[in-house]
């Protein structure tokens, strides 16, 4: 998909949880993303701090698992698995008293 695809989905998908005001639940809903971006910041942050030394083989997570030899198969359906985890839980979060006034069929056709 490359940078251009991937950076316009996610934007989309940010300001349609800032809109229904979901926030929340997209970060429980990503959670894999949110682990995969967070490997990234701790590498960065602690190789700064320790002035060399690194956190994870390399960053982000997936490629560290990559190097303790662990299959790409086996990566992947670990992952699936976090995925599958996480996303009950954000259902679960979800309300229908927690949706916005918005999408209350009085606000139909009304700007705010």
């Amino acid at each position: 998909m490359g940078d251009t695809g991937s950076l316009s989905l996610g934007g989309a998908l940010a300001g349609l949880a800032i809109f229904t005001r979901t926030e929340l639940l997209l970060v429980i809903l990503g959670g894999l993303l949110v682990i995969e971006v967070m490997s990234v910041i701790l590498q960065v942050g602690f190789f700064k701090m320790t002035r060399g030394r690194r956190l994870f083989k390399m960053s982000p997570i997936h490629h560290h698992f990559e190097l303790l030899n662990w299959a790409q198969v086996t990566i992947v359906m670990r992952f699936w698995i976090i995925a599958g985890c996480a996303s009950p839980r954000a259902s679960a979060s979800s309300t229908p008293s927690g949706w916005p006034a918005l999408m209350s069929p009085g606000m139909v056709g009304t700007c705010r």
